[in-house]
C-alpha cells in the first residue's frame, strides 16, 4: 500500500477528488486480486504446493517472523519441503521393489 501513496498524490494534483477515489480502488482491488489470488495459485502450481499451503504457510511465517517472514514464507517452506523429499525416511513418494 505503501507504493500507492506517490500515484494517489499525483491523481489529486492532476485529477483531482475523483482522480484519488479510482486511483485509490484500482491499487486496492489490483493489489487485492494479484495478491491473495493470482500470486498463491500460481505460486503453487509452479513450485508444487498448493494455495491451501501457500496461504498457511504465510499466516505461519508471518507469525513467527512478521511481515519479513510474509515475505519469506514461499522460500522457508519450499526449503523444508525439498529437506524432506530428499531425505528417504520423509519423501511422500516411495519407490518399491517387488521380488
Amino acid at each position: 500500500m505503501l507504493a500507492a501513496v506517490p500515484p494517489v498524490i499525483l491523481a489529486l494534483i492532476q485529477l483531482g477528488p475523483l482522480g484519488v477515489m479510482w486511483t485509490g480502488i484500482s491499487f486496492f482491488a489490483i493489489n487485492n486480486i494479484v495478491g491473495n489470488y493470482l500470486e498463491p495459485k500460481l505460486m503453487g502450481k509452479m513450485l508444487g504446493l498448493s494455495a491451501f499451503v501457500v496461504f498457511l504457510s504465510l499466516i505461519l511465517w508471518g507469525y513467527i517472523f512478521g511481515a519479513v517472514g510474509m515475505f519469506l514464507s514461499v522460500p522457508l517452506t519450499m526449503m523444508i519441503k525439498i529437506a524432506l523429499d530428499t531425505n528417504e525416511k520423509t519423501c511422500a513418494v516411495r519407490h518399491f521393489t517387488w521380488s
